[in-house]
């Protein structure tokens, strides 16, 4: 008889416990992991050019770990941090050093989908995705298009996909801000500048076409640039930024190609230009090829046109599948510009090839 007391001491106890542990599981049923790695190895036969050199290197990673909470089947927060090493890049951040990519609140309408915070810069095809190396060709998506020194957007963004023409049309609009670094190489030093883009405002289009597998976009934005993050110091300077693009994807073949123009200021024009192309020459071997074009034009006003450099960066890789979250590339780099490093006004455009050899698995 003395044991009834004790049980109805524990009952109340035991039901908390049990109450805790369901609310517990209810929580973690909310939350949701993604994460991935991409370790590469890669070494320059002459100049160097995007953080490597003579001197064969591990020094090149990028990681991240993304986690989105469910606060309602309409409303989830997405948080994602990274860590990145570009080798002897003045863009490399510190070794081990952890930066926050994303964060967001995410809510999901009848008609439309709403992002507020820091989100990817919603300027091409491979914005969200890329360094994610089990989703591209090679190591990273071409450089001279998707800009290390820019991935994030402070801000609002608004998408709403319809139908369209037999497909579908998705449409993304957008304001905020976004901070980077560009570098300015002179004979002696490398000046690393931060620069801060306010008053964002752009939208974007992507074509899903009724023919299966093939999508088209194009987008535009404007911008005006303060000359360091903190502080302006000289007058704004506005920017308009002009892009498209076309992908064919299918199971045994990939077409991509994207286009870029930025006006800055009056006197200043950045062409960007890409093109990409995969045949699966088994089920899990590809043969990838990529151009990745560049060019730089400043206006001068006693010759009354743009002078400016070109570079362009062709390449060939392998990537082997081994499953679809764990894939190894080989790709071989056959340059022209774009070194880290100074080059003379009259100098000839120096040449250089790179290699990287990179293992990706994501989950």
């Amino acid at each position: 008889m003395r044991t009834l007391p004790v049980l109805r001491t524990l009952a109340p106890a035991v039901a908390l416990l049990v109450a805790g542990r369901a609310s517990a599981q209810t929580s973690l049923d909310k939350l949701s992991f993604y994460g991935f790695l991409n370790q590469g190895y890669g070494v320059a036969n002459a100049q160097p050019i995007l953080g490597l050199n003579r001197d064969a290197s591990g020094d090149y990673r990028a990681a991240s770990l993304q986690v989105r909470y469910a606060l309602s089947p309409e409303d989830n927060f997405v948080l994602q941090a990274g860590s990145r090493s570009l080798g002897t890049s003045p863009l490399s951040p510190a070794a081990g050093a952890v930066s926050l990519d994303w964060a967001f609140y995410h809510h999901r309408f009848d008609f439309a989908s709403l992002r507020i915070g820091r989100m990817p810069v919603p300027f091409g095809f491979l914005s969200e995705t890329r360094d994610v190396g089990t989703l591209l060709p090679f190591y990273r998506a071409p450089a001279g298009y998707y800009l290390e020194a820019f991935r994030s957007l402070e801000g609002g963004m608004i998408n709403r996909d319809v139908e369209f023409a037999g497909g579908s049309l998705e449409g993304t609009a957008f304001a905020g801000g976004t901070t980077g670094n560009y570098l300015t190489w002179t004979p002696t030093v490398v000046v690393n500048t931060r620069l801060r883009l306010e008053r964002m405002l752009g939208a974007d289009l992507t074509w899903r076409t009724p023919i299966e597998g093939i999508r088209l976009r194009g987008g535009f934005a404007t911008a005006r640039s303060l000359d360091t993050a903190k502080v302006q110091l000289a007058p704004a300077t506005k920017w308009n930024i002009v892009s498209t693009g076309a992908e064919a994807h299918y199971d045994r073949l990939l077409l991509r190609g994207e286009a870029r123009r930025i006006k800055v200021g009056s006197n200043q024009k950045i062409y960007s230009t890409y093109a990409q192309a995969g045949v699966r020459l088994l089920d899990r071997l590809t043969l990838n090829g990529q151009l990745d074009l560049g060019s730089s034009e400043q206006y001068v006003a006693p010759l009354n046109s743009y002078v400016g450099r070109a570079s362009a960066d062709r390449a060939l890789g392998l990537a082997w599948q081994f499953t679809p979250a764990m894939v190894a590339k080989l790709e071989q780099h056959f340059a022209q510009g774009a070194i880290d490093g100074y080059v003379a006004t009259n100098a000839e455009t120096p040449y250089t090839n790179y290699s990287i050899a990179s293992f990706a698995v994501s989950f």
